[in-house]
């Protein structure tokens, strides 16, 4: 018995000896007292961005000027990159920090935020924290992709599965003219935490010659994202507003998915956004501005027909495609039509294949079919004077005379 019992604890005590290296290679989590990250010092499948909360500061401002963000593998000092950082705009002690790249490979891996980085409310120097990141590799388990529903608004790229996302957007508006708020923060949140992971300057696109193309805008990311998950591209309310009676256009969003094995963005012929949009009641039927939004270019063809017919397939009006007219963008086309359809009833618009000439190489344009509802007291988005818009709202007697 005394021997099965001292072999018994000669074989636990191996097995513990045995054990031991595998647990200092997991090496505890920096203490930082007031300071909590996001996500939380551990395991993490990738690492791009961490969120910083100053519990007992009014606000936090990164002084990247006189100080520098250093990321570096566990008990090495060499710095394998940097970080850009940015105080959060709605809690002002909430710090972003976004890592120059995304770390995919497995290890322990260490953020130093120096002294100094960080200066609070009264200008006074934040002191150092650390933070320590297992990664694992991989992903975090499948992520779906839903879309959000954005009425009378485009974007390009479109939403979708990435397997990168953050070079320039595009918008487009079913309005003739908007005003932009640059005050207002466009922002990249990553779902899953909530995190900013990108920021926004804005423009108006212009035409060849410098004119700016009233409801068609670029945005310019100042980062690329390429750690996988799900993000949603934030508009808040009032960025943008109309110009005719300065009405503020409310807020909305786009969502895409970043995956490794997700598809890089090509530009896709078939894509199309027209003002006005299709599938709505107009006063009239007098010009469309069609907008390729994932090209730079867009032009008429020789060859191209339009025509305008009515629900018993009779041809009411033909259309004339013109690149060049003021106030059309490099990557859009104007189509008027004669004479000009006023007479109340439901119409399809069809442009046959290759109406269009696309980007430098000339892709040709696949074919559109339009619907459209014309009446006398339709709704335009351009007239102060009303009827007014009510989406998903309808009244009886119509608005009207």
């Amino acid at each position: 018995m005394k021997s099965k019992t001292l072999y018994c604890l000669v074989t636990a005590t191996l097995a513990a000896s045995v054990s031991m290296p595998a647990l200092a290679d997991t090496p505890p989590p920096y203490d930082n007292p007031g300071v909590t990250a996001n996500p939380a010092q551990g395991e993490v499948a990738t690492l791009q961005r961490i969120s910083l909360t100053y519990e007992n500061e009014r606000a936090v401002v990164p002084n990247p000027y006189q100080y520098a963000i250093t990321v570096t593998r566990y008990g090495e000092t060499e710095s394998l990159m940097g970080a850009t950082a940015a105080s959060d705009s709605k809690q002002y002690n909430i710090m972003h920090i976004t890592l120059d790249r995304t770390i995919r490979e497995p290890g322990t891996y260490v953020i130093t935020v120096p002294t100094g980085f960080a200066q609070n409310w009264d200008y006074e120097e934040v002191p150092e924290t650390k933070w320590l990141y297992t990664v694992k590799g991989g992903n975090d388990g499948e992520v779906t992709f839903e879309p959000y529903e954005n009425s009378g608004v485009a974007i390009s790229p479109r939403q979708g599965v990435y397997n990168k996302i953050g070079e320039d957007f595009q918008l487009n508006f079913d309005y003739k003219s908007i005003g932009v708020n640059p005050a207002k923060l466009i922002r990249m949140i990553d779902d899953e935490t909530g995190t900013v992971c990108g920021t926004f300057s804005i423009d108006y696109t212009f035409t060849e010659d410098r004119h700016a193309v009233l409801n068609q805008f670029v945005l310019r990311s100042d980062r690329e994202v390429t750690a996988p998950g799900s993000y949603t591209l934030e508009f808040p309310d009032g960025t943008f507003y109309r110009s005719s009676d300065s009405e503020d256009i409310g807020a909305f969003r786009f969502r895409y998915v970043v995956k490794e094995d997700g598809s890089a963005f090509t530009p896709d012929p078939s894509y199309s956004f027209v003002y006005p949009s299709p599938e709505q009641s107009v006063r009239s039927l007098d010009r469309l501005t069609v907008t390729f939004p994932d090209y730079q270019t867009a032009n008429a063809s020789m060859n191209g027909n339009i025509k305008v017919t009515d629900t018993a397939g009779n041809t009411v009006a033909t259309g004339l495609a013109v690149s060049s007219k003021e106030g059309i963008g490099q990557n859009q086309v104007a189509v008027t039509f004669q004479p000009v359809v006023t007479a109340e009833g439901e119409y399809t618009v069809t442009m046959d294949a290759g109406t269009f000439s696309i980007g430098e190489s000339g892709v040709a344009s696949k074919e559109m079919v339009l619907r459209y509802t014309v009446k006398e007291n339709a709704f335009d988005p351009d007239d102060p004077e009303g009827p007014f818009d009510n989406r998903g709202v309808k009244i009886y007697p119509e608005q009207g005379r």
